[in-house]
């Protein structure tokens, strides 16, 4: 039989067994939200214009090289915290 599974493939071994039948391939209940984090990060992605705060009559300005760099590297920072083991 394992012989057979490894000669045909896992898909073409489940259809010749009629595995398939009525088996839910993903659960109902699954659901996926983006982090925190990761909503934060997305948000600082799509800046494009600042206005100084407490300044509203000023008009928007683009983003500066230098406030470009600052943002990446904020966002890198917080993407390898991200990836770190808690404890």
């Amino acid at each position: 039989m394992l012989k057979h599974w490894q000669e045909i493939g896992v898909t073409e071994f489940r259809k010749q067994c009629e595995l398939t039948a009525d088996l839910p391939r993903v659960a109902e209940t699954l659901q996926v939200d983006a982090t925190a984090l990761a909503n934060f990060c997305n948000k600082w992605h799509a800046v494009e214009m600042f206005r100084p705060k407490g300044q509203e009559d000023e008009e928007w300005r683009p983003i500066s090289a230098e406030m470009n760099d600052l943002r990446q590297s904020m966002i890198s920072e917080l993407e390898a915290l991200s990836e770190k083991p808690s404890g």
